[in-house]
């Protein structure tokens, strides 16, 4: 029971979103050229500074395997 609590947990804001996106399409707020625009700015904008964020509070203690990178260049 508590893996299907985190599980959703994790999809279920996923799915908020789509069905609000859908919901403002249908009621006329989302029209015209808005979902391109909107796409590339998750595009070029929100995703790498997710990933800049994700990177920058990675721990590199933990995550550097010079094991693994030895494998990787051998």
């Amino acid at each position: 029971m508590d893996q299907l609590l985190k599980i959703v947990n994790i999809v279920s804001p996923v799915f908020l979103v789509v069905g609000l996106g859908y919901a403002l399409g249908r009621i006329g707020l989302l029209a015209g050229d808005v979902n391109a625009r909107l796409s590339k700015l998750v595009f070029w904008v929100a995703a790498p500074a997710l990933l800049f964020r994700g990177a920058a509070r990675t721990d590199l203690a933990v995550s550097l395997d010079f094991g693994l990178i030895a494998g990787i260049y051998s």
